[in-house]
């Protein structure tokens, strides 16, 4: 691991063969943020080029402390439970490498989100220039709302899906708080204006989604208990 102190923040973020893409992330947040903000990258172990890119962020970072966990290649969602019991934070962001920071002073506009609530229940998010208001891609979740479930997303889908699955759960217990001028985009393919590439590691996400049929088993009705069950959880801390 490289890093220090706690912080308020911390952004939880898999990353695989995208080096360039960690340095846009690392140089967003540090050229955005109010306060020292940290991030916890997962890199896999067979993955040398990204490992180096977090430690050169970590080298030349002011306003951000970068930790790195190094482990074998899981499914993504397994890495933000890992990132997320590493994290010092109270206030938890769900990354992919493929995300800029376009507001300045992003941080206090989370932290003063979850000032309103004070049990910390919320889904706190803004427009990423691809799903906007109507999902939240990549939210910001409390220690409270991670800690009642027991983690940072369920571990049910070996891609996509988990996002949804937050978006059910804020809803449910309707506490999904959008910011429009918390602009963080997500540099994602499936959006043709911009231009991205469909790289190796978005074709086997994508291939790997299908393959697993993940979309039906979200719809299941196993799953739709489960769904349930957390919403339970939830509220029960919420006051």
């Amino acid at each position: 691991m490289v890093g220090s102190a706690p912080h308020v923040i911390s952004l939880l973020v898999p990353t695989r063969g995208r080096p360039h893409n960690i340095r846009r992330f690392a140089e967003s947040v540090e050229a955005t943020a109010s306060a020292l903000v940290e991030v916890v990258w997962c890199v896999d172990d067979d993955d040398v080029e990204s490992f180096d890119a977090v430690i050169q962020c970590n080298e030349c970072a002011e306003m951000t402390s970068h930790w790195l966990l190094v482990a074998p290649r899981v499914i993504p969602c397994k890495r933000w439970n890992d990132a997320w019991r590493a994290a010092n934070g109270s206030i938890f962001g769900m990354f992919g490498d493929d995300c800029v920071f376009r507001a300045s002073g992003w941080d206090e506009m989370v932290e003063h989100a979850f000032a309103r609530y004070p049990d910390g229940i919320a889904l706190v998010y803004g427009p990423d220039g691809f799903r906007n208001q109507a999902h939240a891609s990549h939210p910001f979740l409390s220690r409270q709302w991670t800690d009642a479930l027991g983690g940072a997303t369920v571990e049910f889908f070996s891609q996509d899906w988990n996002d949804t699955w937050m978006n059910y759960l804020g809803d449910a217990v309707g506490r999904r708080h959008y910011i429009p001028e918390l602009r963080i985009q997500h540099l994602h393919p499936d959006d043709p204006s911009l231009g991205v590439p469909e790289d190796d590691t978005y074709r086997q996400n994508r291939e790997r989604c299908v393959r697993d049929r993940n979309a039906e088993r979200y719809a299941s009705t196993e799953m739709q208990q489960l769904r349930e069950q957390d919403v339970a959880r939830l509220r029960a801390v919420m006051r």
